[in-house]
């Protein structure tokens, strides 16, 4: 017979024989698992599915405890071995290298196919971490493990892990400012977040009872793990996690585990002097010096630099790492190039370290360097009848993708160092993308809307990179359409009328015609659309200078109108349309009828844009005769201190201009006229409400009052509203007069619970809303108790079993067993019980003793009815002819 085991199932046995193994090592030597200070993984895309993985261990160099080969878990059910590859060969295994401080660093590679996309998360643990981390509860017992993501997305592209360049152990001193970078580099560009998370033990899950000490934070955008400041000699691990981002999604991350060594040092960390933030523009160079010292003379100082920009396969930077006593400095330099640019900043780590014993100390600092693709150039804009062509030189930089087109009006904008792209705050808009680096054309038509004529129109461009970085914004560029169509500059209403309105309708003739592409004669067509329906042809022409038409039998009450103009060539045998006009609308203006106010309001859709609107009014009403009342900036306008129930009529005249020459400025219509009275629909606000209850007497009273009239000058009645609980609705229970009264009492109430409010009526017969914060509820006190003993022996002194007197109680749900548990009795409404100590179902007498009862008592509450269960026990004795009590 043949068995077959998955891979899988192997994988989870054998790693579960591999522990057993290690366990009973465990209990045989602890120093063959007390090992491993830090490490982590990181994983390089080879093709397709396929990825290098690297797992970076160290370890106590003086253990027994050594790994050849270390057991890793791929995330997609599948486990392996990995063979250690760096060291010194020693019994035919490579055998790790010694760093110094008691450290051994390890390095295990292996290659594994994944199945497909997906997320998954390598895993590695090693009995057991070294003795005496001070933040890791028994940590000779702990084991050790780290983690990384890989995320497959076909989406987003092909990716490798961030190369982690600054080894994960450190020293600190107590009472001295600790920085450790782990100096993250990705290849790819992808941006980097980084975070503390508690370190991982047995099957990678969190530690039990692990802590990191409060003085303890990272900056989640340079990777600066800050320890400000250690107080206690040990040595302490933490975990960073290193997630790329791409795009807005991660796709992937790397956990560190870090060792920092705190001593209590007669030291003093070295000093490296301040260094700005750069930002240099790609092609240009950056050079800057590095200056480190140690404040305790005759320490020596060793700076050196980690960062991926000395990892970069096109023009890496140069630094070279010094040593020499008390004062050092080297320079960094890089010579940047297009390829270097992204959108994320370099991060170059610097760091000094004395020679310092037991315990060297050392400082570090984070410089951020931005590479930016310079400014697109030579930006050229043509006016194409109603659209603008933009053109530019391709990017000086090659790996360009595409370009972002932005349209606004001039801002004079000078970008400061670093400042990419085109800020919100100039007032700029895309207007459009282009895809590939020598598409440098785009024509902006707004969208297939048309741009206006009259309008001067700006732009600047950015060219864009395939991680999303942007360059530098180009010089802006402006200018206007050409003349060479018809400008709609009016839409006026002249009469109001719901049949026989008029609208005067004007236009300024094209001046820059091209008459070897028109040579004419031209025709123009003028259209209506009426509320934004269909298009109608309300008037043809074909003289040049014909530019103003009254539309006439119109309903300018109801309706707005808009209008444009088509402009035709009609030259014999070439008859095609050359374009539109812009479309205007006429002002329509509606109004809001509220308590001595109307509030007016109008609409305002013109190519050409209006600086200030005058509200005229009709004085006196029919007359005519409008005057001036005041001016607005806006589209509405309040007017106040009117009479209810009159009659007001309005229009609104717009004052405006197209931004360019030789157009009518300033550029006038007007409205229809709309009138409107105003009306009280304005309730008044409601009275405050004393709600005062008495409730041993079932008796609530309730009183309204107004502290500030003005809110309710007009109110002529007041309606009491009620409701018995907070679940039920309102509803009115006595309406009251100004001058009846001002309170109301409630008597011989079966519940005092509930809610009150009044609301006020005003003389329009508005009335108050109902407001949840003027509710004015009580609660009942309810009570409910049972005696503790018993005599139904007829004397007519307590022969029943029932409550004392008791208050708000719906109904109450009895039982009464004897002491074996047996039912004798059961009520299941009366809250009286009425017990005469009669066995149910027998009807014979109960002999004395002890009873058990069980209640549920009903209560009336604002709540609705709540239920109470009330347990206890209680005697029954019955007495003898002779008044004694018969025991049972």
């Amino acid at each position: 017979m043949a068995f077959f085991v998955s891979w899988t199932t192997y994988t989870v046995a054998m790693k579960y024989v591999v522990s057993l193994l290690l366990l009973l090592c465990l209990s045989a030597n602890v120093l063959l698992a007390t090992h491993n200070r830090a490490g982590e993984i990181t994983f390089r895309r080879i093709s397709g599915f396929t990825y290098e993985v690297k797992v970076l261990t160290y370890t106590v160099e003086s253990s027994s405890a050594d790994d050849n080969e270390i057991f890793i878990e791929w995330g997609d059910g599948e486990a392996d071995t990995l063979a250690r590859s760096n060291g010194p060969i020693l019994n035919g295994f490579p055998n790790g290298e010694p760093i110094g401080n008691e450290t051994k660093m390890n390095i295990y590679i292996g290659v594994h196919s994944y199945p497909g996309p997906g997320n998954y998360e390598m895993l590695f643990v090693d009995p057991n971490r070294n003795e005496g981390v001070i933040n890791i509860p028994n940590s000779i017992q702990m084991p050790f493990a780290v983690s990384s993501m890989v995320v497959i997305n076909p989406f987003e592209g092909a990716n490798s892990s961030p190369y982690l360049l600054h080894p994960p152990l450190d020293n600190a001193c107590v009472g001295e400012v600790f920085i450790h970078n782990p100096a993250a580099y990705d290849a790819d560009g992808d941006s980097l977040a980084y975070k503390l998370i508690p370190c991982s033990g047995d099957e990678g899950q969190d530690i039990n009872g692990y802590f990191i000490p409060a003085e303890v934070s990272i900056n989640e955008y340079t990777g600066d793990l800050i320890w400000d400041a250690p107080t206690q000699i040990g040595e302490y691990n933490y975990a960073i996690k290193i997630e790329e981002w791409r795009n807005g999604t991660m796709i992937g991350f790397v956990v560190r585990d870090l060792q920092v060594y705190v001593d209590d040092c007669a030291n003093d960390p070295p000093v490296i002097e301040s260094i700005d933030e750069k930002c240099v523009t790609a092609g240009d160079s950056v050079f800057f010096d590095v200056l480190a010292y140690d404040p305790n003379i005759g320490d020596n100082v060793t700076l050196s630099s980690y960062g991926g920009v000395y990892e970069l396969d096109d023009s890496p930077a140069q630094f070279t790492d010094v040593f020499g006593p008390t004062s050092v400095n080297s320079s960094f330099g890089w010579q940047t190039n297009c390829s270097h640019v992204q959108n994320q900043p370099y991060y170059v780590l610097f760091k000094a370290k004395d020679n310092h014993g037991p315990v060297p100390l050392s400082a570090s600092k984070t410089v951020s360097i931005r590479v930016v693709a310079p400014a697109p150039e030579n930006l050229i804009l043509s006016a194409l009848g109603n659209s603008i062509e933009v053109s530019w030189s391709p990017s000086i930089c090659s790996n360009a993708i595409g370009y972002k087109i932005y349209r606004g009006e001039y801002y004079g904008f000078n970008p400061d160092t670093c400042e990419l792209g085109v800020p919100a705050y100039t007032g700029y808009t895309l207007a459009g993308t282009t895809s590939g680096y020598n598409d440098t054309t785009f024509v902006d038509d707004n969208n297939n809307s048309g741009l206006v004529y009259g309008i001067e129109y700006c732009y600047m461009v950015v060219a864009c990179f395939a991680d999303g970085a942007e360059s530098y914004a180009s010089e802006e560029m402006c200018t206007t359409l050409n003349r060479d169509m018809p400008i709609i500059t009016n839409v006026s209403v002249d009469t109001t009328s719901s049949s026989v309105g008029e609208i005067y309708v004007a236009w300024s003739k094209p001046t820059e015609l091209d008459f070897a592409q028109t040579p004419g004669p031209f025709k123009y067509e003028l259209y209506r659309s009426e509320s934004n329906g269909p298009d109608q042809l309300v008037y043809t022409t074909t003289d040049l200078n014909d530019t103003i038409f009254t539309d006439t039998l119109l309903d300018t009450e109801s309706h707005d109108y808009s209008y444009y103009v088509s402009f035709y060539n009609e030259t014999p045998g070439n008859s095609f349309k050359i374009g539109d006009s812009q479309e205007a609308y006429s002002i329509y203006l509606s109004m809001i009828e509220t308590d001595n106010t109307l509030i007016l309001n109008w609409t305002d859709q013109t190519p050409w844009s209006n600086s200030v609107y005058r509200i005229h009014m009709e004085e006196p009403l029919g007359s005519g005769n409008f005057n001036y009342l005041d001016s607005s900036l806006t589209t509405s306008y309040t007017v106040d201190s009117l009479v209810n129930g009159s009659t007001y009529c309005f229009k609104i005249e717009s004052q405006g201009a197209y931004f360019t020459s030789g157009l009518i400025n300033p550029i006038i219509n007007y409205s229809q006229v709309a009138c409107g009275s105003p009306i009280d629909t304005t309730a008044p606000c409601p009275p405050q409400v004393i709600v005062e209850s008495d409730c041993f007497n079932y008796e609530n009273a309730i009183s309204w009052f107004y502290s500030d009239t003005t809110c309710a000058d007009d109110v002529v009645s007041y309606n009491v509203y009620f409701k018995p609980t907070y679940n039920d609705d309102f509803s009115m229970v006595n309406s009251f007069l100004v001058d009846q009264d001002t309170s109301m009492a409630f008597s011989n109430l079966e519940s005092v619970a509930g809610c009150y409010y009044v609301t006020a009526v005003d003389s329009f017969g508005n009335e108050s809303h109902l407001i949840v914060d003027s509710t004015y509820c009580v609660d009942n006190c309810p009570e409910y108790e049972l005696p503790n003993i018993f005599t139904p022996n007829g004397d007519g002194i307590n022969d029943y079993f029932g409550p004392f007197p008791y208050r708000y109680v719906d109904h109450v749900e009895t039982r009464i067993y004897n002491r074996w548990g047996n039912l004798v009795f059961e009520e299941l409404n009366d809250p009286e019980i009425f017990w005469d100590g009669r066995i149910i179902n027998t009807n014979k007498p109960a002999s004395s003793g002890v009873y058990y009862y069980v209640c549920d008592v009903y209560f009336f509450t604002l709540n609705g009815i709540e239920k109470k269960t009330m347990k206890s026990f209680f005697h029954l004795m019955e007495f003898d002819n002779s008044n004694n009590p018969i025991s049972n």
